[in-house]
């Protein structure tokens, strides 16, 4: 996962499809005027939802009813998501 970081507009216009992957790739940019923050890009959203609600979910999963529940494949889902992601 990256971290968060800080660019000037200027230098994001020079390296927009840089910061593009990036953010593709999980980074949040904040891009700044003069040191102040004026827009952030931000990963986009899958089709399950948020990384916390796809998390969420896969550890309701399997702690439901003390073994009872659902066991979830992640490897084969993480590859389902992105195979969707790049058919796009």
């Amino acid at each position: 996962m990256y971290m968060s970081r800080r660019v000037s507009i200027t230098n994001a216009r020079r390296a927009l499809k840089e910061l593009a992957r990036s953010a593709q790739l999980g980074a949040s940019i904040d891009i700044t005027n003069r040191g102040e923050v004026v827009a952030r890009l931000v990963p986009p959203a899958n089709d399950l939802g948020t990384t916390a609600e796809v998390l969420l979910r896969i550890r309701a999963g399997r702690s439901a009813g003390k073994g009872g529940g659902r066991s979830i494949d992640v490897s084969s889902r993480k590859n389902e998501v992105l195979t969707r992601r790049r058919s796009r």
